[in-house]
């Protein structure tokens, strides 16, 4: 997630930045880099990797089982045509 903000703020701070010049873009761009250097900053997204980190194992275990009752449905849709294509094959001459 601090990879997020770095890259919208940098990309903001691009686009005004080239818009008003080189010297309104390094105003901008020292004061996206002191806002990141902000221990409240730091403190923020520290906290949300942390959240990340904790939730992950989480969220893995949730798309595994998802993807196993999805797997059953495709083996288990494929497995009933299968079946039924075979007995109408066999009722045709």
């Amino acid at each position: 997630m601090s990879k997020l903000v770095v890259v919208t703020v940098g990309a903001a701070a691009y686009v005004l930045g080239a818009r008003a010049g080189r010297e309104r873009y390094d105003q901008i761009s020292a004061l996206a880099r002191s806002l990141w250097r902000d221990p409240r900053v730091q403190k923020k997204a520290s906290q949300a990797a942390d959240v990340v980190k904790d939730q992950a194992p989480k969220a893995g275990e949730h798309l595994a089982d998802a993807a196993r009752q999805a797997a059953a449905m495709v083996t288990s849709k494929g497995n009933d045509e299968g079946a039924r294509g075979a007995g109408s094959a066999g009722a045709q001459p």
